[in-house]
Order: C-alpha cells, then sequence, then structure tokens
C-alpha cells in the first residue's frame, strides 16, 4: 500500500496566502462601501424630491383654494405677498366635507440663525381664529373679540382690522418661534406646522394680467403687495441631508454655491389664481 505524507505549509506560503487574502478583502470592503454611498445618495435623493413634492403640492392646493369676502360690493382678497413670505385665507375642506376657513402663511426660517434650532425649515403656520368652524359671516368665522379687559371686548368686524390683527398674529409667532401667541389681549389659535428641512430659499415671484398686451408681467419689484395676483411661482431650494445643510451654513460665502451644485436641487411651481375677483 502506497503511504502518503502529509505536507505542512511553510511560513511563506501562508504569509502570500494571508496577503491575497487581505487584497481581495480590501477590494471587497471597498466595493460596498462604494454600493453603501450610492444607495444612500439615491436614498437621500429620493426623500429630498419626496418632500419637495410635497412641499410644492401643499403650497399650491392651498393658495388655490384662495378666500375673498365682499365688503361693501368689493371684493376684497385677505392676501399679503412679497419675495419672502405670502400669507392669505384659505377654505378647505375636512376628510367629511366640512369647510374650514384658515389664515395661512408660508415661510422660512431663516436658514442662516443662530437662535433656531430649526433653522432651514419651511412652515406652514396656520390661525384658525376661534371660530373656524361657526357660520355667519366672514369675520364672525375667523376672529376673536378682542379688547384690555373682558368688559370691553369688541369684535373685529373691518377688513382693514382683520389684515392688521393677521400680519401681528403671523409676526409674533415668526418672532417668538411659538405656537398660540397672545395678541390683541387675546391668545390665538396660531399653530407652525413643520413641511420640509433644510431648505436654504424660498422664494415667491407674483405675476400680474397686462390685458392690453395679453401677457404675464413679474412684479417682483414693488415691494409688499396686499392684493392677489393672477399668478404666482414658487421656488425653494434645499439640501440632501441635515449634514449638507450644516456644511453649507458654516461654510464661508464664497464655497456655498459649490456646496449646492453637489448635495442641493431646486424646486418650482407655477400657481394659478386667475381673476377670482372678476367673478
Amino acid at each position: 500500500m502506497k503511504k502518503y505524507s502529509r505536507k505542512n505549509f511553510t511560513l511563506i506560503e501562508l504569509l502570500a496566502a494571508m496577503a491575497v487574502f487581505s487584497v481581495l478583502l480590501m477590494v471587497s470592503l471597498r466595493l460596498f462601501n462604494g454600493a453603501q454611498r450610492i444607495w444612500l445618495r439615491s436614498e437621500q435623493k429620493t426623500d429630498t424630491f419626496a418632500s419637495g413634492r410635497l412641499a410644492m403640492e401643499l403650497i399650491a392646493s392651498r393658495m388655490q383654494a384662495l378666500l375673498y369676502v365682499n365688503e361693501e360690493d368689493r371684493l376684497e382678497y385677505p392676501f399679503f405677498i412679497n419675495e419672502k413670505t405670502v400669507w392669505f385665507a384659505s377654505a378647505m375642506a375636512t376628510g367629511d366635507g366640512t369647510p374650514r376657513r384658515h389664515f395661512l402663511q408660508f415661510r422660512l426660517v431663516d436658514p442662516a440663525s443662530t437662535t433656531f434650532t430649526n433653522a432651514g425649515t419651511l412652515q406652514m403656520i396656520r390661525y384658525s381664529g376661534q371660530n373656524a368652524k361657526g357660520g355667519g359671516n366672514f369675520f364672525g368665522q375667523l376672529f376673536p373679540s378682542y379688547g384690555e379687559t373682558k368688559r370691553k371686548r369688541r369684535k373685529i368686524n373691518e377688513y382693514s382690522k382683520a389684515m392688521d390683527h393677521v400680519e401681528k398674529v403671523f409676526k409674533a409667532v415668526e418672532e417668538d418661534n411659538q405656537d398660540n401667541p397672545t395678541v390683541d389681549g387675546v391668545e390665538t389659535r396660531a399653530t407652525a406646522i413643520d413641511i420640509c428641512e433644510n431648505v436654504i430659499d424660498l422664494k415667491f415671484t407674483r405675476f400680474i394680467a397686462d390685458d392690453a398686451n395679453s401677457k404675464l408681467d413679474a412684479d417682483a419689484k414693488s415691494g409688499d403687495t396686499q392684493k392677489a395676483p393672477y399668478l404666482v411661482e414658487v421656488e425653494i431650494k434645499m439640501l440632501d441631508s441635515r449634514d449638507s445643510f450644516i456644511k453649507w451654513k458654516n461654510a464661508p460665502a464664497s464655497e456655498k454655491d459649490e456646496i449646492f451644485l453637489e448635495h442641493g436641487y431646486t424646486f418650482q411651481r407655477a400657481v394659478l389664481l386667475g381673476k377670482k375677483g372678476d367673478e
């Protein structure tokens, strides 16, 4: 019978085998890390696009439900817009079909702020008033009575006073970054709802109809406008993650554009309001 002898590996052979295994392991890890980075980037992109589409749809649907009131045979829009913010009255139905009237504001918490931890958050501020479900006229549905004392309460029953009141409510929520501020002696029902994060710019461009020339003219240089335009173009610029946002926020001005080109996305939507006041 033939006998076989077992030959042991030499030290050189073991070292060579370990070296080959190490190289293969490093290559595998690099391939895995690369695939993981691609997957994470794809997930971030998907989440960013979903947030951007949701924000645009929310702004467009609420704005197209714009509410106007008839005061002394004039159709008045409770509406305010400039390049950075917009607020208006909107009538959106609830799940059971019941109409709910709110004042809504869309605004961006200053991305460069060092005071608020939610810097770069796109918010919808909703002010429901005291009687949002109630019947009666426009003022009775939305506005509380107010005054210095309970015995001196008076109701808001004029359009100009209503607009002043709403503007003060939104300003109070913005400055304090808190819900339900007390305005005109009344604890309001104004709530800030976060829509999406990592936003570095929010821009509204309004267009007015030029019937004489049958075209739309941008009204971007006229300052604040308290009249609903024919069309509003909304633009949102946002980054793909909080890490990218912090990197952008802490970067010098000369590097911000480069960071946005690598990690940012721009969303645009045209919201047609038309000539509701002429109906």
